[in-house]
Protein backbone atom coordinates (compact mmCIF):
# COMPACT_ATOMS: atom_id res chain seq x y z
CA UNK A 1 0.00 0.00 0.00
CA UNK A 2 2.88 2.36 0.89
CA UNK A 3 4.49 1.84 -2.70
CA UNK A 4 0.88 2.63 -4.36
CA UNK A 5 1.32 6.04 -2.37
CA UNK A 6 4.99 6.93 -3.48
CA UNK A 7 4.21 5.68 -7.16
CA UNK A 8 1.02 8.56 -6.64
CA UNK A 9 3.61 10.97 -5.38
CA UNK A 10 6.10 10.49 -8.10
CA UNK A 11 3.33 11.00 -10.79
CA UNK A 12 2.02 14.28 -9.11
CA UNK A 13 5.78 15.45 -8.89
CA UNK A 14 6.53 14.50 -12.50
CA UNK A 15 3.57 16.12 -13.59
CA UNK A 16 4.73 19.61 -11.73
CA UNK A 17 8.09 19.17 -13.56
CA UNK A 18 6.22 18.75 -16.72
CA UNK A 19 3.50 22.03 -16.52
CA UNK A 20 6.69 24.08 -15.17
CA UNK A 21 8.18 23.21 -18.57
CA UNK A 22 5.84 23.61 -20.66
CA UNK A 23 4.68 26.81 -19.34
CA UNK A 24 8.65 28.22 -20.04
CA UNK A 25 8.66 26.96 -22.97
CA UNK A 26 5.28 28.38 -24.50
CA UNK A 27 6.29 31.66 -22.61
CA UNK A 28 2.73 31.83 -21.21
CA UNK A 29 2.81 33.75 -17.90
CA UNK A 30 -1.13 35.11 -17.81
CA UNK A 31 -4.64 33.69 -18.54
CA UNK A 32 -7.42 35.64 -18.38
CA UNK A 33 -4.96 38.00 -15.91
CA UNK A 34 -4.75 35.28 -13.05
CA UNK A 35 -0.71 34.33 -13.01
CA UNK A 36 -0.08 31.37 -15.09
CA UNK A 37 1.45 29.57 -11.67
CA UNK A 38 -1.68 29.93 -9.48
CA UNK A 39 -3.61 28.31 -12.35
CA UNK A 40 -0.79 25.69 -12.58
CA UNK A 41 -0.93 25.12 -8.53
CA UNK A 42 -4.27 24.44 -8.72
CA UNK A 43 -4.73 21.92 -11.40
CA UNK A 44 -1.33 20.39 -10.11
CA UNK A 45 -3.14 20.56 -6.78
CA UNK A 46 -6.11 19.07 -7.71
CA UNK A 47 -4.80 16.36 -9.88
CA UNK A 48 -2.75 15.56 -7.11
CA UNK A 49 -4.96 14.72 -4.41
CA UNK A 50 -7.37 13.03 -7.37
CA UNK A 51 -4.25 10.44 -8.07
CA UNK A 52 -3.68 9.92 -4.44
CA UNK A 53 -7.48 9.70 -3.67
CA UNK A 54 -8.15 7.10 -6.53
CA UNK A 55 -5.14 5.21 -5.04
CA UNK A 56 -7.12 4.90 -1.78
CA UNK A 57 -10.59 4.11 -2.60
CA UNK A 58 -8.77 0.93 -5.05
CA UNK A 59 -6.73 0.14 -2.22
CA UNK A 60 -10.06 0.23 0.52
CA UNK A 61 -12.30 -1.73 -2.02
CA UNK A 62 -9.48 -4.65 -1.98
CA UNK A 63 -9.18 -4.47 1.45
CA UNK A 64 -13.09 -5.48 2.24
CA UNK A 65 -12.98 -7.44 -0.67
CA UNK A 66 -10.23 -9.84 0.48
CA UNK A 67 -12.15 -9.11 4.25
CA UNK A 68 -15.24 -10.59 2.78
CA UNK A 69 -13.10 -13.63 1.08
CA UNK A 70 -11.22 -14.72 4.41
CA UNK A 71 -14.46 -14.29 6.40
CA UNK A 72 -16.64 -15.91 3.60
CA UNK A 73 -13.64 -19.54 3.54
CA UNK A 74 -13.71 -19.69 7.32
CA UNK A 75 -17.62 -19.61 7.31
CA UNK A 76 -17.14 -22.14 4.75
CA UNK A 77 -14.23 -24.85 6.53
CA UNK A 78 -16.39 -24.05 9.67
CA UNK A 79 -19.72 -24.99 8.40
CA UNK A 80 -18.11 -28.18 6.23
CA UNK A 81 -17.18 -29.29 9.57
CA UNK A 82 -20.57 -29.01 11.52
CA UNK A 83 -21.79 -32.23 10.76
CA UNK A 84 -24.72 -31.92 13.55
CA UNK A 85 -27.41 -29.68 12.50
CA UNK A 86 -27.41 -27.76 16.06
CA UNK A 87 -23.97 -26.94 15.00
CA UNK A 88 -23.97 -23.52 15.03
CA UNK A 89 -20.44 -21.67 14.74
CA UNK A 90 -20.81 -19.07 12.78
CA UNK A 91 -23.78 -19.85 10.62
CA UNK A 92 -27.07 -17.92 10.61
CA UNK A 93 -27.48 -14.10 11.87
CA UNK A 94 -25.82 -15.13 15.20
CA UNK A 95 -22.79 -15.97 12.96
CA UNK A 96 -23.04 -12.54 10.93
CA UNK A 97 -23.71 -10.42 14.19
CA UNK A 98 -20.40 -12.46 15.71
CA UNK A 99 -18.50 -11.90 12.04
CA UNK A 100 -19.10 -7.88 12.49
CA UNK A 101 -18.53 -7.37 16.28
CA UNK A 102 -15.23 -8.97 15.83
CA UNK A 103 -14.09 -7.93 12.28
CA UNK A 104 -14.61 -4.18 12.98
CA UNK A 105 -12.64 -2.09 14.65
CA UNK A 106 -16.11 -1.43 16.71
CA UNK A 107 -17.14 0.48 19.85
CA UNK A 108 -16.68 -1.90 22.68
CA UNK A 109 -20.29 -1.65 24.00
CA UNK A 110 -21.94 -2.14 21.17
CA UNK A 111 -19.82 -5.28 19.99
CA UNK A 112 -21.05 -6.81 23.14
CA UNK A 113 -24.50 -6.25 22.32
CA UNK A 114 -23.53 -7.60 18.75
CA UNK A 115 -22.03 -10.89 20.69
CA UNK A 116 -25.59 -10.86 23.35
CA UNK A 117 -27.60 -10.96 20.57
CA UNK A 118 -25.93 -13.80 18.82
CA UNK A 119 -25.97 -15.80 22.04
CA UNK A 120 -29.10 -15.13 22.07
CA UNK A 121 -29.47 -16.79 18.77
CA UNK A 122 -27.50 -19.97 20.58
CA UNK A 123 -24.18 -18.89 18.46
CA UNK A 124 -21.32 -21.17 20.24
CA UNK A 125 -18.71 -18.39 19.12
CA UNK A 126 -20.58 -15.55 21.18
CA UNK A 127 -20.64 -17.96 24.36
CA UNK A 128 -17.47 -18.92 24.44
CA UNK A 129 -16.11 -14.96 23.58
CA UNK A 130 -18.72 -13.62 26.41
CA UNK A 131 -18.01 -16.28 28.72
CA UNK A 132 -14.65 -15.81 28.38
CA UNK A 133 -15.30 -11.90 29.16
CA UNK A 134 -17.17 -12.86 32.37
CA UNK A 135 -14.38 -15.45 34.03
CA UNK A 136 -11.56 -12.76 33.33
CA UNK A 137 -13.76 -9.19 33.21
CA UNK A 138 -13.62 -6.75 30.65
CA UNK A 139 -12.77 -3.28 30.28
CA UNK A 140 -12.37 -0.54 27.92
CA UNK A 141 -9.43 1.66 29.42
CA UNK A 142 -10.52 2.39 33.07
CA UNK A 143 -14.17 1.92 32.35
CA UNK A 144 -15.58 -1.48 33.65
CA UNK A 145 -17.63 -3.04 30.94
CA UNK A 146 -18.35 -6.75 32.28
CA UNK A 147 -17.72 -7.04 35.79
CA UNK A 148 -16.05 -10.88 36.00
CA UNK A 149 -18.64 -12.89 37.35
CA UNK A 150 -18.13 -17.24 37.59
CA UNK A 151 -21.16 -17.92 37.64
CA UNK A 152 -22.46 -15.73 34.43
CA UNK A 153 -19.50 -17.22 32.39
CA UNK A 154 -20.82 -20.97 33.50
CA UNK A 155 -24.24 -19.96 32.79
CA UNK A 156 -23.09 -18.78 29.22
CA UNK A 157 -21.52 -22.32 28.35
CA UNK A 158 -23.92 -24.40 29.91
CA UNK A 159 -26.36 -22.57 27.20
CA UNK A 160 -24.61 -22.87 23.92
CA UNK A 161 -23.32 -26.79 25.31
CA UNK A 162 -26.31 -28.15 23.23
CA UNK A 163 -24.37 -26.39 20.53
CA UNK A 164 -21.15 -27.80 20.70
CA UNK A 165 -19.96 -30.55 18.91
CA UNK A 166 -16.01 -30.23 19.54
CA UNK A 167 -16.15 -30.39 23.12
CA UNK A 168 -15.04 -26.89 24.12
CA UNK A 169 -18.03 -26.07 26.43
CA UNK A 170 -17.68 -29.32 27.88
CA UNK A 171 -14.44 -29.13 29.09
CA UNK A 172 -15.00 -25.61 30.02
CA UNK A 173 -17.27 -26.55 32.57
CA UNK A 174 -15.38 -29.77 33.65
CA UNK A 175 -12.57 -27.06 34.36
CA UNK A 176 -15.05 -25.13 36.34
CA UNK A 177 -15.31 -28.35 38.49
CA UNK A 178 -11.81 -28.81 39.04
CA UNK A 179 -10.78 -25.81 40.14
CA UNK A 180 -14.06 -25.05 42.33
CA UNK A 181 -15.62 -22.24 40.14
CA UNK A 182 -18.66 -24.06 39.96
CA UNK A 183 -20.38 -26.47 42.38
CA UNK A 184 -19.00 -24.14 45.46
CA UNK A 185 -21.88 -26.18 47.69
CA UNK A 186 -20.07 -29.78 46.65
CA UNK A 187 -17.87 -31.78 48.64
CA UNK A 188 -14.32 -31.54 46.68
CA UNK A 189 -14.66 -35.28 45.65
CA UNK A 190 -18.32 -34.43 44.23
CA UNK A 191 -16.65 -31.73 42.17
CA UNK A 192 -14.03 -33.84 40.90
CA UNK A 193 -16.51 -37.00 39.61
CA UNK A 194 -18.50 -33.73 37.96
CA UNK A 195 -14.97 -32.86 36.20
CA UNK A 196 -14.55 -36.41 35.33
CA UNK A 197 -17.71 -36.71 34.06
CA UNK A 198 -17.52 -33.73 31.64
CA UNK A 199 -14.20 -34.35 30.55
CA UNK A 200 -15.22 -37.67 29.44
CA UNK A 201 -18.12 -35.72 27.33
CA UNK A 202 -15.46 -33.75 25.68
CA UNK A 203 -13.07 -36.73 25.12
CA UNK A 204 -16.19 -38.59 23.54
CA UNK A 205 -16.32 -35.50 21.22
CA UNK A 206 -12.76 -35.44 20.31
CA UNK A 207 -11.01 -32.60 22.21
CA UNK A 208 -7.46 -33.20 22.71
CA UNK A 209 -6.77 -31.73 26.21
CA UNK A 210 -9.64 -33.28 27.19
CA UNK A 211 -7.87 -36.62 27.28
CA UNK A 212 -5.04 -35.24 29.12
CA UNK A 213 -7.61 -33.95 32.06
CA UNK A 214 -8.92 -37.00 32.46
CA UNK A 215 -5.09 -38.94 32.83
CA UNK A 216 -4.39 -35.55 35.38
CA UNK A 217 -7.35 -36.95 37.54
CA UNK A 218 -6.88 -40.62 36.65
CA UNK A 219 -3.15 -40.03 37.80
CA UNK A 220 -4.27 -38.79 41.53
CA UNK A 221 -5.35 -42.41 41.76
CA UNK A 222 -3.01 -45.02 41.92
CA UNK A 223 -5.01 -47.69 40.90
CA UNK A 224 -5.91 -46.13 37.34
CA UNK A 225 -2.34 -44.56 36.51
CA UNK A 226 -1.57 -47.17 33.96
CA UNK A 227 -4.52 -45.67 32.25
CA UNK A 228 -3.94 -41.98 32.82
CA UNK A 229 -0.72 -42.28 30.95
CA UNK A 230 -2.83 -43.81 27.95
CA UNK A 231 -4.85 -40.48 28.34
CA UNK A 232 -1.57 -38.31 28.08
CA UNK A 233 -0.59 -40.15 25.30
CA UNK A 234 -3.48 -40.08 23.33
CA UNK A 235 -3.52 -36.59 24.09
CA UNK A 236 0.11 -36.20 22.98
CA UNK A 237 -0.62 -37.84 19.98
CA UNK A 238 -3.72 -35.74 18.85
CA UNK A 239 -1.35 -32.42 19.24
CA UNK A 240 -1.76 -31.45 23.05
CA UNK A 241 1.44 -30.30 24.00
CA UNK A 242 0.78 -31.09 28.16
CA UNK A 243 -0.57 -34.34 26.90
CA UNK A 244 3.42 -34.81 25.99
CA UNK A 245 5.13 -33.32 29.07
CA UNK A 246 2.48 -35.00 31.37
CA UNK A 247 3.84 -38.67 29.70
CA UNK A 248 6.98 -37.31 29.97
CA UNK A 249 6.91 -36.88 33.62
CA UNK A 250 5.00 -39.94 34.47
CA UNK A 251 8.48 -41.85 32.81
CA UNK A 252 10.41 -40.02 34.62
CA UNK A 253 8.87 -40.74 37.90
CA UNK A 254 9.35 -44.48 36.63
CA UNK A 255 12.84 -43.41 36.02
CA UNK A 256 13.28 -41.88 39.75
CA UNK A 257 12.00 -45.04 41.40
CA UNK A 258 13.44 -47.65 39.11
CA UNK A 259 16.41 -46.31 38.14
CA UNK A 260 15.87 -48.37 34.45
CA UNK A 261 17.29 -46.80 31.41
CA UNK A 262 14.21 -47.36 29.43
CA UNK A 263 12.17 -45.18 31.28
CA UNK A 264 14.74 -42.54 30.96
CA UNK A 265 14.37 -42.39 27.10
CA UNK A 266 10.61 -42.89 27.18
CA UNK A 267 10.55 -39.41 29.01
CA UNK A 268 13.17 -38.05 26.58
CA UNK A 269 10.52 -38.77 23.77
CA UNK A 270 8.02 -37.25 24.83
CA UNK A 271 10.14 -34.14 26.12
CA UNK A 272 10.98 -33.82 22.70
CA UNK A 273 8.09 -33.64 20.93
CA UNK A 274 6.83 -30.61 23.46
CA UNK A 275 10.34 -28.70 22.73
CA UNK A 276 10.08 -29.24 19.05
CA UNK A 277 6.85 -27.33 19.88
CA UNK A 278 8.50 -24.80 21.67
CA UNK A 279 8.11 -25.15 24.98
CA UNK A 280 10.24 -24.02 27.72
CA UNK A 281 9.41 -26.74 29.76
CA UNK A 282 10.17 -29.15 27.55
CA UNK A 283 13.71 -27.63 26.57
CA UNK A 284 14.01 -27.63 30.70
CA UNK A 285 13.00 -30.88 31.32
CA UNK A 286 15.12 -32.24 28.35
CA UNK A 287 18.11 -30.70 29.65
CA UNK A 288 17.70 -33.34 33.04
CA UNK A 289 17.17 -36.05 30.59
CA UNK A 290 20.60 -35.11 28.90
CA UNK A 291 22.04 -34.86 32.46
CA UNK A 292 20.62 -37.91 33.74
CA UNK A 293 21.93 -39.64 30.60
CA UNK A 294 25.39 -38.92 30.54
CA UNK A 295 25.67 -40.45 34.07
CA UNK A 296 23.91 -43.60 32.42
CA UNK A 297 25.91 -43.64 29.51
CA UNK A 298 29.67 -42.69 30.03
CA UNK A 299 30.74 -43.36 26.15
CA UNK A 300 28.62 -40.70 25.12
CA UNK A 301 28.72 -38.52 28.34
CA UNK A 302 30.45 -35.54 26.64
CA UNK A 303 27.84 -35.68 24.10
CA UNK A 304 25.00 -35.83 26.74
CA UNK A 305 26.37 -32.66 28.51
CA UNK A 306 26.30 -30.99 25.52
CA UNK A 307 22.64 -31.55 24.60
CA UNK A 308 21.68 -31.10 28.45
CA UNK A 309 23.60 -26.98 28.42
CA UNK A 310 22.09 -26.43 24.96
CA UNK A 311 18.11 -27.34 26.02
CA UNK A 312 19.27 -25.42 29.32
CA UNK A 313 20.31 -22.44 27.19
CA UNK A 314 16.43 -23.04 25.10
CA UNK A 315 14.82 -23.39 28.35
CA UNK A 316 15.10 -19.55 28.82
CA UNK A 317 16.00 -18.10 25.63
CA UNK A 318 12.47 -16.44 24.85
CA UNK A 319 10.23 -16.35 27.61
CA UNK A 320 11.04 -15.54 31.32
CA UNK A 321 9.13 -17.68 33.84
CA UNK A 322 9.68 -20.62 36.58
CA UNK A 323 10.97 -22.77 34.25
CA UNK A 324 13.52 -20.22 32.46
CA UNK A 325 14.36 -19.64 36.04
CA UNK A 326 14.90 -23.34 36.59
CA UNK A 327 17.05 -23.44 33.44
CA UNK A 328 19.20 -20.64 34.67
CA UNK A 329 19.72 -22.76 37.74
CA UNK A 330 20.40 -26.24 36.12
CA UNK A 331 22.99 -24.83 33.73
CA UNK A 332 24.53 -22.92 37.07
CA UNK A 333 25.14 -26.36 38.72
CA UNK A 334 25.98 -27.92 35.45
CA UNK A 335 29.10 -24.93 35.13
CA UNK A 336 29.78 -25.83 39.15
CA UNK A 337 29.96 -29.99 38.37
CA UNK A 338 32.22 -29.09 35.00
CA UNK A 339 34.15 -26.29 35.10
CA UNK A 340 35.01 -25.86 31.60
CA UNK A 341 31.81 -24.68 31.19
CA UNK A 342 33.23 -21.85 32.06
CA UNK A 343 35.02 -20.53 29.00
CA UNK A 344 31.99 -22.15 26.84
CA UNK A 345 31.03 -19.69 24.23
CA UNK A 346 27.28 -20.89 23.87
CA UNK A 347 26.64 -20.12 27.38
CA UNK A 348 28.91 -16.80 27.19
CA UNK A 349 26.83 -15.69 23.64
CA UNK A 350 23.40 -16.95 25.48
CA UNK A 351 23.92 -14.99 28.94
CA UNK A 352 25.50 -11.85 26.54
CA UNK A 353 22.10 -10.87 25.31
CA UNK A 354 21.91 -9.29 28.77
CA UNK A 355 24.00 -7.64 30.80
CA UNK A 356 26.47 -10.03 32.40
CA UNK A 357 27.38 -8.82 35.85
CA UNK A 358 30.17 -11.61 37.20
CA UNK A 359 32.75 -13.17 35.37
CA UNK A 360 31.75 -16.78 36.84
CA UNK A 361 28.77 -17.47 34.91
CA UNK A 362 27.51 -19.93 37.37
CA UNK A 363 27.10 -17.18 39.55
CA UNK A 364 25.08 -15.28 36.66
CA UNK A 365 22.88 -17.74 36.13
CA UNK A 366 21.84 -18.83 40.06
CA UNK A 367 21.20 -14.60 40.22
CA UNK A 368 19.23 -14.53 37.13
CA UNK A 369 17.52 -17.72 38.42
CA UNK A 370 16.80 -16.34 41.97
CA UNK A 371 15.36 -12.90 40.21
CA UNK A 372 13.24 -14.29 38.10
CA UNK A 373 11.83 -16.04 40.26
CA UNK A 374 11.49 -12.91 43.22
CA UNK A 375 9.46 -11.49 40.38
CA UNK A 376 6.95 -14.07 40.01
CA UNK A 377 6.19 -14.29 43.66
CA UNK A 378 6.10 -10.35 43.71
CA UNK A 379 3.15 -10.86 41.32
CA UNK A 380 1.74 -14.07 43.44
CA UNK A 381 2.37 -16.40 40.68
CA UNK A 382 2.04 -19.40 42.04
CA UNK A 383 5.48 -21.62 40.81
CA UNK A 384 4.69 -25.09 42.69
CA UNK A 385 6.37 -26.87 45.08
CA UNK A 386 9.13 -28.31 42.57
CA UNK A 387 10.25 -24.57 41.62
CA UNK A 388 10.25 -23.84 45.01
CA UNK A 389 12.65 -26.22 46.33
CA UNK A 390 14.39 -25.19 43.49
CA UNK A 391 14.81 -21.63 44.77
CA UNK A 392 15.46 -22.30 48.48
CA UNK A 393 18.39 -24.03 47.05
CA UNK A 394 20.02 -21.29 45.08
CA UNK A 395 20.86 -19.58 48.35
CA UNK A 396 23.38 -22.62 48.88
CA UNK A 397 24.31 -22.92 45.77
CA UNK A 398 25.16 -19.26 45.02
CA UNK A 399 27.01 -19.41 48.27
CA UNK A 400 29.60 -22.10 47.25
CA UNK A 401 29.82 -20.92 43.64
CA UNK A 402 30.80 -17.13 44.74
CA UNK A 403 34.32 -17.50 44.96
CA UNK A 404 35.14 -14.03 45.07
CA UNK A 405 33.52 -13.18 48.77
CA UNK A 406 30.63 -10.84 46.70
CA UNK A 407 28.66 -9.36 48.81
CA UNK A 408 24.81 -10.53 48.86
CA UNK A 409 21.25 -10.41 51.17
CA UNK A 410 20.84 -14.51 51.36
CA UNK A 411 18.06 -13.99 53.42
CA UNK A 412 15.89 -12.72 50.80
CA UNK A 413 16.13 -15.87 49.46
CA UNK A 414 13.73 -17.27 52.28
CA UNK A 415 10.36 -17.82 51.55
CA UNK A 416 6.96 -17.46 54.24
Amino acid sequence: MKNKYVSGGVSWFVLTVITIVVTNLLDIHTILSIPIWVICSNIIIVLGLSILLLIYITDLKNTCRQLQDNNNALLQTLNNNCTNSNCNILGGEGGKLVLLALSQNIYEPLKIKMLEDALEKNNLLAGLILGNYYQCGFQNKDKVLIEKSDEKAYEIYMKVNPYDQFGITDWLIGWGYEKGHIGKSLTEQQRMNNAEEWYEKSKNKGLPKAYNSLGKIYYKDKLRQTDAVQFFKEACNRGDIYGALNAGHYFMEQYKIKKEVVYLKAAKKYYEIAAKKDSNEGYEKLGIIYENLAQEDFPSKIEHLDNAKKNYISSFAKVENHYAASGYYNLGCLIVNYPKLLADKDIAKALGTKKVRFDDFSIECFMRAYEIFSDLLRKEVKIGEVYNSYYQKLCTSFKSANKDGLEYNYQECILT
